[in-house]
This record gives structure tokens, sequence and C-alpha cells, in this order.
């Protein structure tokens, strides 16, 4: 069986259930050494990336969620922390805000409130996505210097 899940590029990255011998292979199909798979691999491309025990998958990612190093964000798509993306560090407490909304909604117990959480969730998502905006915009404003159209002229030598 195959699944193919969105994260990080174009295509996402693909998950290869070997029923039979109880493994899980996960694939980037994006990434540049997958042309020497290619040639080791013919016709079967995803035997070339590391393959992980069903039990041993499954139990990191139960860790992962429950130290909410990964997240849900609504019924169909995961978050990935900072720390998670960028190794380690301090980036962790810039995620304080958003560990801070699953706690205070019961995460990891019975009691967890799930669509009140997920409404928080996506509401502080919507905040950093306007604060960015708004940095970004700022950003692009201090880059651009107003030219004079007549400058612009000059300098292409249409007016002298």
């Amino acid at each position: 069986m195959r699944v193919r899940f969105q994260r990080n590029g174009r295509d996402g990255e693909w998950a290869f259930i070997d029923t039979e011998r109880g493994t899980i292979t996960i694939c980037d199909f994006q990434e540049m050494g997958c042309k020497r798979y290619e040639r080791d691999f013919p016709g079967e491309l995803w035997r070339g990336y590391p393959t992980y025990a069903v039990k041993t998958f499954f139990d990191h990612l139960k860790k992962k969620y429950l130290s909410l190093d990964l997240f849900p964000i609504d019924n169909h798509r995961i978050g990935q922390t900072s720390k998670s993306v960028a190794g380690g560090g301090d980036p962790y407490e810039a995620d304080e805000p958003l560990r801070n909304i699953f706690r205070n909604h019961g995460w990891p117990t019975d009691d967890y409130q799930k669509d009140e959480c997920i409404k928080k969730v996506r509401e502080l998502y919507e905040q950093q996505k306007e604060a960015d905006r708004k940095e970004s915009q700022a950003r692009m404003a201090s880059w651009s210097y107003p030219v004079e159209s007549e400058q612009i002229a000059r300098n292409f030598g249409i007016v002298s």
C-alpha cells in the first residue's frame, strides 16, 4: 500500500507500507540523491529509502505528538513545531503559545477539547500569517527606492 502526504516540497512524500514484512518506507522522490536509487532499484525506486518497522515508526510518531513536536491543525493536516524543523535549539520557545493552546484544552488527556483547540490553533496561525505578511511588506518597502521616470529614462540613455 502507498500513501502520499504533503510536507515541504512540490510533490510531498510517499509512505510505502509493506504489510507482509511489517515495514514503512518514507520517500521523497524530489530528493537530489534519488537518481542513484534508480540505478540500484530499477522500477522500484522506493526500495532505496530508509525503511522502519511499523511499530517503531508509529511509536516515534506518538512520542512526537505527545511532546507537541507534531500537532493536528485540522482533521487532514499536521503541523511541525520549530524545534522539529530546526532540529532543536531555542526555536522551541517561539512555539510555546501553540503548546499552551493544546495544554489549555486538555492535551494529551481524555479531556482534550479538540474542536475548541483546533479553532484556537487556526486563530493563532492566522495572526502569525498576518504578522508575517506585514513584516514582509515592511521589508520590501525598505528595499524599494522611489526613482522618477525621468531618472530611469536617463539611466537607459533615452533622455540626456
